[in-house]
């Protein structure tokens, strides 16, 4: 994209003509105290002279060297009158149309880089401390039903304040059809634990309270117990029974 920038255009060409106008002067500087040198060694010219045309040389090397400082001050100048890109991509958003005016700090397009874009997602904090910057990981794009993998670029090291949660962003290349604003989440592989499940037919409400019935020997001893995650079928026990007590199901006993 590229400002009006026949102003800028215009210094840089008048600086550049200062810059040969100083050459010509220095060139011009140079040969006369040359040549004064040289009779002032043959005594044909003074101390004076020679100071007098040695200063001029000096004088004109520095407008010559000011001269050429400020054509790399207009090229930069004229430079800022075209918007690069810092990546290669594709428009998405163009928010000004020429002739327009802007001002600093005004967005003017939105691109992306479909070869490395960025999914920004909220992990609680019990899950972010297992992942690390420079892992791989599952991203899971709903609305596709893909999954692909990429890096983890960043973990921001401050929790939000609401959540307790933490920002991770994850980079990289995306399959077609993945676009900026989509919806994806983190696949995060868990650590393996061993928990004590039952049947969620061996489980009755009475009361307030969720019992099951215990087998030991030829009876039932009925266990008031605390319920955890669900399991489809099966539910997690917290307290009130062990590993390896068999439960009572509606017509069955059943191993736990």
């Amino acid at each position: 994209m590229r400002l009006d920038d026949s102003d800028l255009k215009a210094r840089l060409n008048q600086a550049t003509a200062a810059v040969d106008a100083a050459q010509a002067a220095h060139d011009q500087a140079k040969i006369e105290l040359e040549r004064v040198r040289r009779l002032f060694e043959q005594n044909a010219a003074s101390r004076i002279e020679l100071d007098r045309v040695n200063a001029d040389f000096r004088s004109s090397e520095a407008g010559l060297q000011r001269a050429r400082e400020l054509v790399a001050e207009a090229q930069v100048t004229l430079d800022y009158a075209t918007i690069r890109s810092p990546i290669d991509g594709t428009v998405v958003d163009k928010r000004v149309e020429s002739g327009d005016t802007v001002s600093p700090g005004q967005i003017l397009l939105s691109l992306y880089d479909p070869h490395r874009m960025q999914l920004v997602a909220s992990v609680r904090e019990s899950l972010a401390h297992e992942l690390k910057t420079g892992e791989n990981i599952l991203v899971e794009v709903d609305a596709l039903q893909l999954r692909c993998e990429g890096l983890i670029s960043e973990i921001v090291p401050e929790a939000e304040a609401a959540s307790r949660a933490f920002q991770v962003k994850v980079t990289g290349p995306c399959p077609p059809g993945v676009y900026p604003g989509m919806f994806g989440r983190l696949i995060i592989p868990l650590r393996e634990e061993t928990v004590l499940v039952v049947p969620k037919t061996a489980v009755r409400q009475v009361g307030q309270l969720r019992v099951v019935d215990a087998v030991h020997g030829d009876r039932l001893v009925r266990r008031a117990v605390t319920l955890g995650r669900d399991f489809g079928e099966r539910v997690e026990v917290l307290s009130g029974l062990r590993a390896g007590e068999q439960v009572a199901l509606t017509a069955t006993r059943e191993g736990v």
